[in-house]
């Protein structure tokens, strides 16, 4: 079997997750860009659409039939989760499962995202590649789809609820952004290959930090996504952030009554500081919800105006527009009449357990 990792092919790399519970809403799969996430009573199912060469039971009788320790190794697998993550490529296994296992982590914190804005910090899931129960180990699969042959990998690595995709999270999501950016991200919906990119990447990004509770981390990614969607470079961070978060958002009395302008300085100088100096003793659980709600309500907005908005160009022209609109105290024709703000409300119990 060892020799099979080193040959060319084209293959499916499956490898389970743990804490995402996919529903009969969803029809028990989840495809985010690449990568399909799919429950393991599905799987043998659609094995066909993967490319999968026969049935998983099948696989198990055709593979080293003359070795029980393989077909138990397979059998095993596909009873360690009850969610898997399915990436079809081409290549060597040996040499691909690096690049496997980063697509599926970062098409994971995208699918975490959409947690943002449908949960409280406090109640989110953590949903990641599935680690072996009795050391930090996982274990992959990855399946020749011309041939009745599989390899089998296991890799060490550093170690609540599942996070359910049911109906009240479609209809949640219906209503703002994430069905519409993975459009735009798999090349669906046309923007510019740069704003698809940086959309792509702010998305794993802000993924990254709803799938933490480091909480100094987790405002660094929010505040770093903010400047990859709305800033230059070579631009004052800091004045940029703040006027063109008003762009989107100036026109809500809360602007003003929330002080959104000092906030938002605020805590890109706690950013700083922190990236800087490594100094965290001024970052607060509010800084991060904050950013959580600001993050949440720009990328709304970006996503929702998608055919207006298609580049970082767009968002500086009209920010520059509405400056002079404001100037002139002119009511706004490029704020498009229909942006919108929500936020989540927290209690003090829900701060004591983020």
């Amino acid at each position: 079997m060892t020799q099979l990792t080193d040959k060319d092919g084209e293959w499916i790399f499956i490898i389970p997750i743990e804490g995402l519970r996919l529903t009969k809403e969803v029809n028990e799969e989840f495809v985010v860009n690449r990568v399909t996430f799919v429950t393991r009573e599905k799987l043998p199912r659609i094995r066909k659409r993967l490319g999968l060469p026969a049935t998983l039971s099948d696989l198990t009788e055709i593979i080293s039939q003359n070795d029980n320790g393989f077909k138990q190794i397979f059998k095993d697998f596909f009873q360690s989760s009850k969610t898997f993550a399915v990436l079809p490529y081409r290549g060597k296994p040996k040499e691909k499962q690096k690049d496997c296992i980063r697509i599926v982590r970062e098409e994971l914190n995208i699918l975490s995202l959409s947690q943002l804005g449908w949960l409280r910090r406090n109640f989110n899931n953590r949903i990641e590649i599935k680690t072996s129960d009795k050391a930090l180990i996982y274990s992959t699969i990855d399946i020749n789809k011309r041939h009745k042959e599989f390899t089998h990998g296991v890799k060490t690595i550093f170690n609540p609820a599942p996070f359910i995709l049911d109906k009240k999270w479609i209809s949640f999501h219906k209503k703002f952004f994430f069905f519409e950016l993975l459009k735009i991200i798999g090349g669906v919906s046309m923007v510019s290959i740069k704003w698809r990119t940086i959309l792509h990447r702010a998305a794993v990004m802000i993924g990254q930090s709803q799938n933490s509770n480091d909480l100094p981390f987790c405002l660094l990614w929010n505040v770093i996504a903010l400047e990859m969607l709305l800033t230059k470079e070579g631009e004052k961070i800091s004045d940029k952030l703040v006027s063109r978060c008003e762009y989107f958002l100036g026109w809500n009395e809360e602007w003003a009554s929330e002080k959104y302008d000092f906030r938002i300085r605020n805590v890109y100088k706690k950013r700083c500081n922190f990236v800087h100096n490594g100094d965290i003793k001024l970052i607060e659980i509010q800084d991060l919800l904050f950013t959580d709600d600001l993050i949440f309500n720009i990328l709304n907005n970006i996503v929702r105006y998608k055919n207006k908005i298609q580049d970082i160009k767009d968002i500086v022209g009209f920010s520059e527009k509405y400056e002079a609109e404001k100037l002139l105290n002119q009511k706004s024709k490029y704020q498009f009449g229909k942006f919108k703000l929500m936020k989540k409300h927290y209690s003090e119990n829900d701060y004591k357990e983020i």
